[in-house]
């Protein structure tokens, strides 16, 4: 999950002092590379000389990460919601994870993280049975449609919902929440799909040595200019 540990990094280091970033990239008036987003991949390289990762991090997969943190050979992994389940499932009942923010500066009020909306519904235009279709999507979007989701899945629901009771491991994220301290996920306000697949690409480069921070956010840049 390249993209996770920089999209922690960014939610501080770009979009605390540049919230309208992706808006100007979008209109040809801001770049990754003279944005901050070159501090943050370099965070992000920093983090690695600092012993931070596993040894070998392009070769970690998801599912080795999250048995490190349950098995207790690592102390966190960076993550969406939807890890907690799993790694109470393989560390036990008894395990108490928590999540919190990732900080990129010495100053917590600047601190931010970056929230999504884990999962969206979509019904085909073609299908024979758009009626029923309608009346399950309406259900997933209803108090209890969006209780049973977030709380089997490890979320928040997407909308208010005075039924739902959030996971104590997500404490520190629902005060960020309520306190306006989130900004969108990265990708899903740039231009084009392509320029996810280039920041992907780039930090594997920027782990193997095959590639610059200055390479990486260029590649990411081209890639905006295929839209």
């Amino acid at each position: 999950m390249t993209q996770l540990v920089d999209y922690a990094l960014a939610a501080t280091t770009v979009y605390t002092g540049d919230a309208d970033f992706d808006e100007r990239l979008s209109a040809g008036r801001a770049t990754f590379a003279g944005s901050a987003w070159k501090d943050t991949l370099q965070q992000y390289l920093d983090l690695n000389k600092a012993g931070c990762f596993t040894k070998n991090p392009n070769g970690t997969s998801y599912e080795t990460s999250i048995t490190d943190v349950a098995q207790g050979k690592a102390v966190g992994v960076v993550q969406v919601t939807t890890s907690i389940p799993q790694v109470r499932k393989e560390a036990g009942a008894d395990t108490e994870p928590g999540m919190f923010a990732l900080p990129a500066s010495d100053d917590a009020d600047a601190t931010r993280i970056p929230g999504a909306v884990s999962a969206a519904y979509g019904l085909n235009a073609a299908s024979k049975h758009t009626a029923e279709g309608r009346k399950f999507i309406e259900y997933l979007a209803s108090p209890e449609g969006q209780k049973i989701y977030a709380e089997e899945g490890g979320t928040l629901p997407a909308l208010p919902n005075d039924s739902f009771e959030a996971d104590p491991a997500l404490d520190v994220l629902t005060d960020l929440q309520q306190d306006g301290m989130t900004v969108p996920f990265m990708d899903q306000r740039w231009p084009n799909p392509e320029v996810q697949q280039a920041h992907f690409t780039a930090v594997q480069k920027l782990f193997s040595g095959d590639a610059t921070v200055a390479e990486a956010l260029k590649s990411m840049d081209d890639a905006v200019e295929t839209d």
